[in-house]
């Protein structure tokens, strides 16, 4: 593969951002011999993070704690620009060996650490917007037209070289949000962008420990393929909000492109390791599990367990030669490869369609208490089963929670699935459902086991109450204890799948599901939506076990311990803006409080949190040279503000700035 880059700095472009100047500036990665045939694109944007740089001299890295470069394109004397979009050629160029042309955007001018509004206070929206801007200028090369030259640092004519019906989009935290907001701009009625780069198909998304909800608009996976790689020790967006964009594929109506949807969840990962140019570590350590990241410096096992499941993710969404047998990476009824088990465990959430002609959902558990969907009682015999909302997940998807604590061996409940008849499942393969379980004392009291700790067993329910023989978890998934970091532990759905043909009992005339747990003395156990696919289980057999073995990372000095509570710091102050005549991003109303510090804010993808009070304001950004914060308040939030209250914000992992009380304003 050989490399190449263009970069045009410092333009106006309103279609992007009209407040603000932005660079299109790109590396571009691509097959040495690019022959006469177009090639399929993938386009890779990178997250939050300062955009210059300076080199601590203790650490031995380049520290990213200043945003200069946001406002007027350059950085202070001692400071270079940090690449952001560098972080990712160990992917790009693997990509670019198979046969892609890759294209990595720096978002840093205008974007990256930029103020947001009320309704992109993220700036993702405005992300979105900067791929389809790169794309409308690629168009324009490969059609030979437009305005802005081929430059010759590019190091190749693209006209005719790329094919925009086989279009992919990788995105990294807020970048993640950014190229779903690119799809939904894309799709938007009276968007200016179809007409700027001309017929176009986006096949597939892929992002790393991506924010969700940092925009007015609930921004989807629909009609294209998703996977979304959840690093289980993110300190940065350290609610795994990514599982949104998973949850919600389960809701998805009418998409008949049969596109998978997954989790790839990756013990021991960081989020910022993720991009070898953020050098330092956004978590100070794990839970229940090894760590994969230093706290200074690179982890090649890390960059691994992205490079795996995105070589084999696009193999298998974007090309004309796409192989979705690539696919089954993904797919839990699949072994790892070694090339990931050698290096940590991964816990896999998997959907092959939306629901439709191939995925029937049989069960949501949208019923209050003890009751099925179809409004009957599940019948629990020696413990104890409730429905409600899944609290581990930001979006709250419905799930049963079953508990026990000795009592009766014979521990089972019933799911009617229909009041009267049954349900055909004859022409479906494979019976899965989402399952996670918390600590109990003959669990978490024990070494963890990565083979599983817990296991229980699916009957279905035929006519007359007639059961199949018990199918177990076990061999199937290795259900494990929570993990996380400091900031709490996640447990996280994972997808398990059964043969339908292993239960032994006429598919035509279904009418329920038994669960039994007979194998501990205790246990807490979530069950998660259950359906029914036409994809076959690949094997029966045990799930190969992670040896959680870490390989070796890069400039990795002994882990630094962080303080995680600080008192109130002198030199800490706040301020009411005055109003802007010429603040055309934000509504009128707006009112705008800087924050200051002499103790430097990270710039994290995750949105810093401003407490006045009980008020919890969340679009907040910190800019410029990192001692200065910008929240926003709507016209209700500034109305809920009490002088006198304390206020304090939290940023990423670093220990709490407090600013004592709010003046009166």
């Amino acid at each position: 593969m050989t490399e190449g880059s263009y970069r045009f700095t410092g333009r106006d472009e309103p279609d992007v951002l009209k407040t603000a100047k932005v660079d299109l500036w790109a590396q571009v990665y691509r097959p040495t011999n690019l022959g006469k045939a177009a090639h399929p694109l993938l386009i890779l944007l990178h997250g939050n993070h300062g955009t210059c740089g300076r080199m601590d001299p203790n650490l031995g890295i380049r520290v990213d704690d200043n945003a200069e470069y946001t406002i007027d394109g350059t950085c202070p004397d001692g400071y270079t620009v940090t690449p952001n979009h560098l972080g990712y050629a160990y992917l790009a160029r693997a990509l670019a060996a198979e046969g892609y042309v890759v294209v990595s955007i720096n978002a840093n001018r205008g974007i990256t650490a930029g103020e947001g509004d009320q309704n992109d206070s993220g700036l993702n929206l405005a992300r979105g917007r900067l791929i389809l801007r790169h794309l409308a200028l690629l168009s324009d090369w490969n059609r030979g037209i437009g305005t802005i030259a081929v430059p010759k640092s590019l190091g190749f004519n693209p006209k005719g070289m790329l094919d925009f019906a086989q279009v992919g989009l990788f995105g990294h935290s807020r970048g993640g949000e950014g190229t779903r907001a690119a799809l939904a701009q894309w799709r938007d009625p009276g968007s200016v962008f179809p007409a700027k780069i001309g017929k176009m198909t986006i096949r597939s998304i892929f992002e790393i420990g991506p924010v969700d909800g940092q925009t007015s608009r609930v921004l989807d996976s629909y009609g294209v393929a998703s996977m979304i790689l959840l690093p289980s020790c993110d300190g940065d967006v350290s609610t795994l909000e990514g599982v949104n964009v998973f949850d919600r594929a389960f809701t998805f109506k009418g998409d008949k492109q049969h596109a998978i949807h997954g989790t790839f969840e990756v013990w021991g990962a960081d989020h910022n390791a993720y991009n070898t140019e953020w050098l330092e570590a956004d978590s100070a350590s794990c839970s229940g599990t090894p760590v994969l990241f230093p706290q200074a410096g690179r982890s090649k096992a890390q960059q691994q367990t992205a490079l795996v499941p995105v070589l084999n993710f696009f193999k298998a969404t974007v090309g004309p030669h796409a192989n979705p047998a690539d696919a089954n990476l993904f797919d839990p009824s699949y072994d790892l490869p070694a090339t990931i088990t050698k290096v940590t465990h991964v816990q896999r959430g998997y959907l092959p369609a939306a629901p439709g002609d191939t995925v029937k959902l049989l069960e949501t558990f949208s019923k209050e208490g003890e009751t099925s969907d179809a409004g009957l009682p599940y019948g629990a015999v020696g413990l104890t089963v409730t429905n409600g909302p899944d609290l581990d997940h930001p979006t709250n998807p419905r799930i049963a929670h079953v508990t026990w604590s000795g009592g009766l061996s014979d521990r089972h409940f019933d799911v009617k699935l229909v009041r009267k008849g049954a349900v055909d499942l004859s022409h479906f393969a494979t019976l899965s459902l989402r399952t996670a379980i918390g600590c109990t004392k003959s669990t978490c009291d024990q070494a963890m086991d990565p083979s599983g700790e817990m296991e229980f067993k699916v009957r279905l329910i035929g006519k007359d109450g007639k059961l199949s023989a018990p199918v177990s978890t076990k061999g199937r998934i290795a259900l494990t204890r929570p993990v996380g970091t400091e900031f709490g532990l996640h447990r996280e759905l994972a997808t398990v799948s059964f043969d339908l043909a292993s239960f032994h009992l006429p598919l035509n005339s279904v009418t329920g599901l038994r669960f039994v747990f007979d194998s501990r003395p205790e246990g807490d156990v979530d069950i998660g939506t259950i359906a029914v696919t036409t994809k076959p289980v690949k094997k029966q057999g045990p799930v190969a076990a992670s040896a959680l073995a870490l390989a070796g990372s890069e400039n990795a000095p002994a882990a630094v311990a962080r303080q995680q509570t600080i008192g109130a710091e002198a030199g800490n102050t706040l301020r009411f803006l005055p109003a802007e005549a010429s603040a055309a991003r934000r509504a009128p109303e707006t009112v705008r409080i800087e924050l200051t510090s002499q103790r430097r804010f990270p710039f994290t993808d995750s949105l810093p949190e401003l407490s006045i009070g009980d008020l919890a304001i969340r679009n907040v950004a910190v800019v410029g040279d990192g001692r200065r914060a910008i929240a926003q308040l709507t016209a209700d939030q500034a109305k809920a503000l009490v002088t006198g209250s304390a206020v304090s914000l939290q940023v990423g992992s670093a220990p709490l700035w407090r600013f004592g009380t709010l003046p009166a304003h």
